[in-house]
This record gives structure tokens, C-alpha cells and sequence, in this order.
């Protein structure tokens, strides 16, 4: 591989860790302020009213819960792959492994999973606040 093609190729990993750090952060902050929003709408909201399907709001909290428990626990799998991947490096093994090994996979797996649950969480207060609203 020339060394242009190494520096495009390292501009791309750079990149990318960048976008999932970012999108790790979104989901966080969006996660706990849709929390945060959905508190302070049926705290306001019960006031003289009474909640029908409450069991959508809990699904929720519970969807978006998950999504800020799998994001953090991707910010640690993370960091372990990159362990091992350093590791494959210093060994010269790392274009005979998959980078990051199993920590790799794991965290591509949790940043998707977080992504569902976000949405889900997204649906279920759409469908509450749609039934509660009428």
C-alpha cells in the first residue's frame, strides 16, 4: 500500500471513530433529556387528567434506559478493542484477526442496539402522548 493510500485509509478510521463518538454522545444526551421531557410532560399533564396506557410511557423510559446503559457499556467494549487491537499490532497479527477481536463486534453490536431501543422508546411515547392528547 502506498503511502497516500495509507494516509486516506488512516483519514477513514479517524473519521469513523469520530462519527460513532458522536453519535455515542447523541445518544446519551437525547436519551436522557427524552426522559427528562417525558417526566415533566405527565407531571404536568396528571394534574386534573388521568393516563390511559400508562404501560407505553413505562415501555418507554425502559427503551430509552437501555439505550444510555448499552451505550455506556459500548464506551467500555470500545476502549478494549482498541486494547486489542494494539495488541494485534504490536504482535503483526492484525491483518490475520479481525481488529479489536470480539470487543469489535460487541461494540458494533451494543451502537446498534442502542439505536433500536432509542427508536422504540421514540414510538412508544409518540403512540402514549397520541392517546393521551385527545
Amino acid at each position: 500500500m502506498d503511502d497516500e493510500l495509507k494516509k486516506y485509509r488512516w483519514h477513514l478510521i479517524e473519521a469513523r471513530q469520530k462519527t460513532a463518538e458522536s453519535v455515542s454522545k447523541y445518544l446519551l444526551t437525547i436519551s436522557s433529556g427524552a426522559i427528562a421531557f417525558s417526566l415533566s410532560f405527565v407531571t404536568g399533564y396528571i394534574k386534573g387528567h388521568s393516563l390511559d396506557c400508562t404501560a407505553l410511557l413505562v415501555m418507554a423510559w425502559i427503551s430509552w434506559a437501555m439505550t444510555i446503559a448499552l451505550t455506556i457499556i459500548s464506551f467500555y467494549t470500545s476502549l478494549k478493542s482498541i486494547d486489542v487491537a494494539l495488541r494485534q499490532t504490536d504482535r503483526e497479527s492484525i491483518y490475520e484477526e479481525k481488529p479489536g477481536g470480539i470487543f469489535a463486534s460487541a461494540t458494533e453490536l451494543l451502537g446498534g442496539l442502542a439505536g433500536f431501543f432509542f427508536l422504540s422508546g421514540v414510538v412508544f411515547m409518540i403512540v402514549f402522548t397520541s392517546i393521551n392528547m385527545r
